[in-house]
């Protein structure tokens, strides 16, 4: 048993996930926020009332459900690879935030993930409430689908770090997220992008936070896409004596944007 205040590690985190490549439901989906703490679902649930942005259901009363209030960073750094190591899948990289027209195969099994959308840190708290709602509206409306094509899966939903919120101290502490993660002093929140010449590294690109604005309005977070699953094209990156150059490739980053490429 767990007791409080425990983190759970990376080999304890592999165990807990076994029961999901067992049992009789094929499909994986991986719902992946850039931020996300225990204290999203209490704090902002019991603060804001009727404006509570956690409204989906799946999530809260599924008969068969595991809660880790924490999971150190260095278990959710890894947990894609971890995941696609665990099982032959049919990949599925969601990053438009449409699923209208998502297929899938079910003569395999399949890893859904579901890149959603940023929790800007420079937001104020109702507009980060608003972020939080609109995910919310995504997985629901990801799981209603496959719920009424009638496809059995499973649902991870978790950050590839803690937010950071204030808290009332009169708020009761509740466990109703799948998977935590507790932030790392001193360390670097990914490994780095990297970028070889034959057997030689030639680039290493270290970040925090990847995110950029586009014609001055349109905010584009390409931590996840460049760190995490890395769905970047770097093979246009430069290595020679006389020149070193990073280029970043990216298929639609964010709806209205068909590809982006950063050098």
């Amino acid at each position: 048993a767990l007791h409080e205040g425990h983190v759970v590690s990376a080999r304890e985190l592999t165990v807990f996930l076994q029961p999901v490549f067992t049992q009789k439901s094929r499909n994986l989906i991986l719902f992946l926020q850039d931020t996300l703490s225990v204290d999203d679902f209490t704090y902002l649930s019991e603060s804001y009332g009727n404006k509570n942005p956690f409204q989906n259901e799946i999530l809260q009363y599924s008969p068969s459900s595991l809660v880790l209030p924490a999971v150190d960073c260095e278990a959710t750094r890894y947990l894609l690879s971890f995941l696609q190591e665990s099982g032959d899948w049919n990949l599925t990289n969601i990053t438009n935030l449409s699923v209208s027209q998502l297929e899938v195969n079910t003569s395999k099994p399949n890893l859904l993930v579901v890149q959603l959308q940023p929790l800007v840190s420079d937001l104020n708290e109702l507009s980060t409430l608003e972020a939080i709602a609109e995910n919310d509206k995504i997985i629901g409306g990801l799981t209603m689908d496959l719920q009424e094509r009638g496809i059995h899966f499973s649902v991870i939903y978790t950050a590839v770090r803690p937010s950071r919120i204030s808290r009332k101290t009169d708020v009761v502490w509740g466990l109703r997220r799948q998977l935590m993660a507790t932030e790392e002093e001193d360390s670097l929140s990914y490994p780095p992008l990297n970028v070889t010449t034959g057997n030689d590294t030639c680039i290493l690109f270290y970040a925090r936070n990847f995110s950029l604005k586009a014609n001055n309005s349109v905010f584009i977070d390409l931590t996840n896409a460049t760190f995490i699953t890395q769905n970047v094209d770097i093979y246009s990156s430069e290595c020679s004596d006389i020149n070193t150059t990073l280029s970043l490739k990216y298929i639609k980053p964010v709806n209205g944007i068909s590809s982006l490429e950063i050098r």
